[in-house]
C-alpha cells in the first residue's frame, strides 16, 4: 500500500487531508522514529476491508517498503468514516503480540441435540514472530456434545506460537440452560477483570 510522509501536522492539516480524500496516520516500533503519514482514503479501506486482524501490511513509504501491523484507527463518532491510522512497525527479529481469529471445523453433535453453541472468543492474542503468525488457530467441534467445552489452552498451536495467558478461558462451549447462566456470568467476571487491567495500565503508565 503506497502511503506518503505527511509534510505538516497539526489539527487544521489534518482536516485538510481528509476532506482531499486522504486519512492522516503514523507509524511507530521498537527503537524506530515515529513518522507521520497520509494514505488514501479510498486505497486504505478497500486494504482494510479485505484484512483480518493479523494482517502484516507492506507500506511503501517514499520508495522503502516497511513491514507493519495494524494498531488502531480512529472513526469519527458520527459518520463512523476512518479519521486516523496507527500502524506499528514489525522486524522479522522481534517477537510481537497481535489477535488470530478462531476458525472453527465442523457442527458440533450437541446443537443437534439441541443444546446451545456458545462462543465467548472470537480472537485469540498470540505472541509470534512475524514470519510465524497464523492466519487463523483452526480447532474441531464436531464431537463436542451438550456440556462439552473447548479451552484456550486446548488449542493445538503451530510451531513458533504462543499463547500467554493466566486464565485458561472458554472459546467454545456447548451448553444446557443452566450452564449458559454460568458462562454468561463468567464471562462479564472476565470482561470485568480486563477493564481493572485496562486502568490499572493507565493509572501506572506500564
Amino acid at each position: 500500500m503506497n502511503v506518503h510522509l505527511r509534510k505538516e501536522t497539526g489539527k487544521g492539516y489534518a482536516k485538510r487531508l481528509r476532506k482531499g480524500g486522504m486519512i492522516p496516520a503514523v507509524i511507530y516500533g521498537w527503537k524506530k522514529e515515529n513518522k507521520t503519514l497520509e494514505i488514501n482514503e479510498e486505497e486504505f479501506i478497500e486494504f482494510y476491508g479485505n484484512s483480518a486482524r493479523n494482517t502484516i501490511y507492506k507500506l511503501n513509504i517514499e520508495s522503502e517498503e516497511i513491514d507493519a501491523i495494524l494498531k488502531n484507527i480512529q472513526r469519527n463518532p458520527v459518520t463512523d468514516k476512518i479519521i486516523h491510522a496507527d500502524f506499528y512497525q514489525i522486524s522479522p527479529e522481534r517477537m510481537i503480540s497481535i489477535d488470530v481469529p478462531v476458525e472453527l471445523l465442523g457442527e458440533a453433535i450437541g446443537v443437534k441435540r439441541g443444546g446451545n453453541f456458545y462462543q465467548p472468543r472470537k480472537y485469540i492474542k498470540v505472541t509470534a514472530y512475524p514470519q510465524d503468525v497464523p492466519s487463523s488457530l483452526r480447532t474441531d467441534i464436531s464431537s463436542l456434545d451438550i456440556g462439552d467445552t473447548i479451552h484456550v489452552m486446548d488449542l493445538d498451536l503451530p510451531k513458533g506460537v504462543q499463547i500467554k495467558e493466566k486464565r485458561n478461558f472458554t472459546i467454545v462451549a456447548i451448553l444446557g440452560r443452566e450452564e449458559e447462566e454460568e458462562e454468561e456470568k463468567e464471562k462479564e467476571e472476565e470482561e470485568e477483570e480486563e477493564k481493572e487491567k485496562e486502568i490499572t495500565k493507565e493509572e501506572t503508565g506500564k
